[in-house]
Order: C-alpha cells, then sequence, then structure tokens
C-alpha cells in the first residue's frame, strides 16, 4: 500500500481527542489487522508514548483511531505518531503502510488563521528549489516556505524539523483529488496554492475532510472583489509586485488573506524574513493580513 491509495482525516479535534480515520481512496471496505498507532514522538520535546488500536471505521471506508490527549503538530513543536497499517479489503486484499504521521489543527477563523485555537501570522520565502538542507535554516529563523510541490523527502524533513510549507500546486495538473490525497499525510503543509479553475471544483469538498487549508491564488488584474473568490477557498493568496498594495476589500474580507511579493532574491532566509517585516509594515496600519511571503 502506498500513500497515493489512501488518505488521512482528522475529525473532531479536541485539546482532549482526535478522531484519526485512514481512508481508503477507492472507498473499498477494510478491516484492521492489528493496525496501530505508537507514539508521539518529537525532536525537540519529549512526552510519554501510547499506543492506540484501530477499528473499522463507522462507514466502512477505512479505519480509525481515537486519540487521546493527543499531541498536535506545530513548527515550534512537530510531534509525530508511527502509523503501522494493516487492512484487508471485501476481496481479502491484504495491505501494508508503515509511516509517521502529523495531527495538524490549521483553521481560518473570520480573517485570521488559528493554530490550535491560537491566531498565527505566516511569515516567509519564495523558493523556487528547495532541499531539505534548507530546513534547519528556516527553523531557525522561524520562517514559513512558499515553494512549488516538492518532492517526499522535503516534506519529510520539513514534517520533523518543524517548517511550514505554503505549497504552490497552481502549475500541477491532474485531479485535485490527486493533490489532496498526497497531501493530507503531510503535517507541515499549511496551505495548498490553487488557481480559481482548481479551487472551483466540485471535488475540492474532499479537502476538508482532509483537513486541508486551500488558498486562491489571484493577481490583481483577476479580480474585483470578494465574490470573485470561490466559495471553497479558506485563504485569499493575492500576488503583489513592487509598489502594489492589496485592493481595499482585502482590509475587511471575510476570509485571511495573505500577501506574496516575490521576484527579489536574498542572501539567506534570515534576510527573507526581515523582508516579511517590511512587506507587513509597508501594508500597515490598513492591512493587518495573515501572512506575509517575499
Amino acid at each position: 500500500m502506498n500513500t497515493v491509495s489512501v488518505s488521512i482525516e482528522v475529525r473532531d479535534a479536541t485539546d482532549s481527542s482526535a478522531l484519526v480515520t485512514i481512508v481508503c481512496a477507492d472507498g473499498a471496505s477494510a478491516a484492521a489487522l492489528g493496525s496501530e498507532l505508537h507514539g508521539p514522538v518529537c525532536a525537540f520535546a519529549r512526552t510519554l508514548p501510547s499506543v492506540v488500536t484501530a477499528k473499522v471505521a463507522c462507514d466502512g471506508r477505512g479505519v480509525e483511531f481515537l486519540v487521546t490527549e493527543p499531541c498536535y503538530w506545530t513548527p515550534s513543536l512537530p510531534f509525530l505518531y508511527d502509523l503501522r497499517l494493516r487492512t484487508q479489503d471485501a476481496q481479502g486484499t491484504i495491505r501494508e503502510l508503515d509511516r509517521s504521521i502529523g495531527l495538524r489543527r490549521l483553521i481560518a477563523h473570520g480573517r485570521d488563521l488559528r493554530l490550535n485555537g491560537e491566531r498565527i501570522v505566516l511569515r516567509g520565502a519564495s523558493c523556487g528549489q528547495l532541499e531539505p538542507s534548507h530546513l534547519t535554516e528556516a527553523r531557525a529563523a522561524e520562517t514559513a516556505i512558499l515553494t512549488r510541490y516538492p518532492d517526499s523527502n522535503v516534506f519529510d524533513a520539513a514534517a520533523n524539523t518543524g517548517v511550514f510549507l505554503i505549497v504552490d500546486a497552481t502549475e500541477k495538473s491532474g485531479d485535485v483529488i490527486s493533490i489532496f490525497l498526497g497531501l493530507s499525510w503531510q503535517p507541515a503543509a499549511a496551505l495548498v496554492l490553487l488557481t480559481r479553475e482548481q479551487i472551483a471544483s466540485d471535488r475540492t469538498r474532499a479537502a476538508r475532510r482532509m483537513n486541508l487549508r486551500l488558498a486562491q491564488r489571484i493577481r490583481l488584474d483577476e479580480t474585483a472583489g470578494e465574490s470573485d473568490i470561490a466559495a471553497a477557498a479558506d485563504v485569499v493568496a493575492v500576488e503583489l509586485a513592487d509598489g502594489d498594495r492589496p485592493p481595499a476589500w482585502m482590509a475587511k474580507a471575510a476570509r485571511p488573506v495573505i500577501a506574496i511579493r516575490r521576484g527579489r532574491v536574498y542572501a539567506d532566509l534570515y534576510e527573507a524574513r526581515a523582508a516579511c517585516d517590511r512587506l507587513q509594515a509597508e501594508l500597515a496600519p490598513e492591512f493587518n493580513l495573515a501572512g506575509y511571503f517575499v
């Protein structure tokens, strides 16, 4: 079994418990054969580990784990659980999968992004060619990364190191479901950047079940107001050139807005992080946004 054929859904996430469902993409019913969730572990903290045994999901689409006192994944404390999945479908086919997973609780609440109930402001750098080695510096600089869909090594390094990734999938072809299936496994994937055409698909409902936050990418010449934003968009991501400001309606938008001003080259991520602060100061006080990227 691989992560292309299954996805993760996290529901009823509270401080005391979370229901984690591993869903078969083909909708086949599955029986758990000793499937377990071990952990959590974190490179920057210690906690008492536990073992959660799976049961068949109520709707028969996969298996469920009821995790009590969960440790959610955050950049400061990137807790990960070890999933040991063994399932058997109605045809008797046995599937196995061992990998790390993280439970992320990032939501769009009004005009804010909230992580574990606390308002956060994302600040980060756009990286065209992201390597796992960049992520240690990103963590030290407290910098998120905006990047085109990276490979699995980068995702794994971001999950272990504790770095939020904003995944630019605007140029990724194919069904959006294939994008969501892969990203459901990635706790570091804070936002998925999509075009209006991608995000307007009726298949984006699956993203909510998979606990993914969708950001609609817009340019200043593409929209006259918030009515042009797809209903499925959790976040608006506006692309700005040097000297541009977001349109006035974004100051009072009903969704979180992040500003992206690409184009400059920075010596390192510390310099890029400082540029995010300058962009925030430049747009204030009119705009108090949910994120700033350079």
